[in-house]
């Protein structure tokens, strides 16, 4: 049974530690060291968490501009997951996009949780980018239309 989560906050340097803990836990290709810690004050950078008992268990990390949203990355710790907290996340970023047109992201074409998260948050594919990632994986390319 998945554990719970309650408690979301925008990203403080005390999380940084959890966040890279879970980035590696979920990703074969990360960031480049810092990214969380340089996006926490950066205009255009959204980094929340939800946490429990005071621990990071997941984050979500979005750029945006006056237009638009990007979503970097969206990731649960393994024994949260499946209990609501990435589709949360979304919906909280999706929330303080507006009233922004989009919300883009791309996703691997073997992350087929993550494929069914976004598609049944209403994402529609517009594009591939074949061996986008360093392993020669292809890309989905996402969009959500905030606007409608």
């Amino acid at each position: 049974m998945a554990k719970t989560a309650n408690e979301f906050a925008f990203v403080t340097a005390a999380d940084i530690a959890g966040i890279e803990a879970i980035e590696k836990e979920s990703f074969t290709f990360r960031l480049p060291p810092n990214s969380f810690k340089d996006a926490i004050n950066t205009d255009g950078s959204y980094l929340e968490t939800v946490k429990s008992e005071e621990i990071v268990v997941g984050y979500l990390f979005g750029t945006y501009t006056d237009f638009d949203g990007e979503i970097v990355e969206l990731a649960i710790s393994t024994g949260y997951r499946r209990n609501g907290l990435a589709r949360a996340l979304l919906g909280r970023y999706e929330t303080f996009l507006k009233p922004r047109e989009s919300l883009f992201l791309e996703v691997r074409k073997d992350n087929l949780a993550a494929i069914r998260l976004y598609e049944s948050c209403g994402y529609q594919s517009y594009g591939i980018r074949k061996k986008y990632y360093r392993d020669g994986q292809a890309a989905l390319l996402y969009r959500k239309r905030l606007i409608k």
